[in-house]
């Protein structure tokens, strides 16, 4: 399924607002996380540019922590959560600058050797090899800082161990779905809606962010909670409107660019559903972030009234989700504005960007 060519002279589309059915809640620590979180990016060395430190000073990661986490106990908690979103978004910026599949194994390489990290409680001897050390990988460091920042709070709040094998197997698991995703780019076409169904709840990072936030409030989500076939619906709902109303927020800027992964243009080009228009696609992006959000809504009831042994954990997880379907929602919409303007930068011939959001 190949995708068309970006075309300079592309027509804006007119996409609809979606807002949050509950209120969005906000803490006080918003600018001061900002504050120290650019302070860390810029004293771990993370951003390649002037150019992209400036988008992420104006994506303002503060505060979408705030929005995540409005309930942290004090800017340094909500700046670490502001930090692990950079992360994120940083390493994936690295695979999507990269032209040449030449390059793909210098940076599975790199994904590795985070993961060789992550695994290792202390960082004494582990350290990037040859290979995976060009001088510019900065975000090995950064890496490091994150975790050992949550295994100190762990220690000094009496936990266990937050860096663990589950949090590794998420993390490997974000890595490799990105890496599909970046195949799927290079090729120019298009996955299927249900191939891309699945990618795209991976590749938010969202999995990961809950270990993070569990970490902060001394929460451990058994298996046996996260395996209840109510708690996964919630779950693949808060995904899904997160990752699917992204799609639709950054979609100009991505038919200018040539991006592949969106759900609107996945449906139109899907031959297992029957191919839309892009007003029709749209329409029905719409429809399904819709649909979800209304499962979201009925099983965050259930989830959050349980009672019995994991009760604790069950309410606290939804209550976690609803922040954070509330407040990507509303950053989300926030950067509605830099995407207009991001693509009239490139309808004129200027320089194309990446999307600065919710990647």
């Amino acid at each position: 399924m190949r995708v068309m060519q970006a075309q300079a002279n592309h027509n804006l589309v007119e996409v609809p607002e979606i807002k949050a059915p509950f209120l969005v809640e906000a803490g006080p620590y918003a600018d001061e996380a900002q504050r120290r979180h650019m302070q860390w990016a810029d004293r771990h060395g993370v951003f390649c540019s002037s150019e992209e430190r400036r988008r992420f000073e104006a994506m303002d990661m503060g505060a979408l922590a705030d929005l995540l986490y409005p309930e942290a106990s004090s800017p340094e908690n909500l700046q670490l959560v502001a930090d692990w979103c950079a992360w994120l978004l940083l390493r994936d910026d690295r695979w999507d600058s990269t032209e040449a599949t030449g390059e793909w194994e210098r940076l599975a390489r790199r994904d590795r050797a985070y993961l060789r990290l992550m695994r290792h409680r202390a960082q004494r001897g582990v350290g990037l090899s040859r290979d995976e050390d060009d001088g510019c990988n900065s975000l090995y460091g950064a890496l490091a800082d994150l975790c050992q920042r949550l295994r100190t709070h762990a220690r000094q709040k009496s936990q266990p161990e937050p860096v663990d094998r589950r949090l590794v197997a998420v993390m490997k698991g974000f890595f490799f779905a990105r890496i599909r995703e970046t195949a799927y780019q290079h090729r120019g076409t298009c996955p299927t809606l249900s191939e891309y169904v699945g990618m795209r709840s991976v590749t938010g990072g969202l999995d990961i962010l809950t270990f993070v936030l569990g970490a902060l409030d001394g929460v451990r989500l058994s298996k046996r909670l996260l395996d209840d076939p109510a708690v996964r619906r919630l779950t693949t709902a808060s995904h899904n409107v997160c990752c699917w109303h992204n799609d639709l927020v950054s979609l100009n800027k991505e038919l200018v660019s040539g991006e592949v992964h969106n759900l609107v243009l996945v449906l139109q080009q899907d031959p297992e559903g029957g191919r839309f228009t892009l007003p029709e696609a749209v329409d029905a992006a719409e429809h399904m972030i819709c649909e979800e959000l209304e499962t979201f809504v009925d099983l965050k009831q259930e989830v959050g009234g349980r009672e019995g042994p994991h009760a604790r954990a069950a309410a606290w997880y939804a209550y976690m989700l609803r922040n954070r379907v509330g407040g990507v929602i509303s950053w989300q919409e926030s950067c509605a504005a830099r995407y207009k303007e991001a693509f009239a930068t490139s309808t004129s011939g200027r320089a194309k960007a990446k999307p600065d959001s919710g990647r």
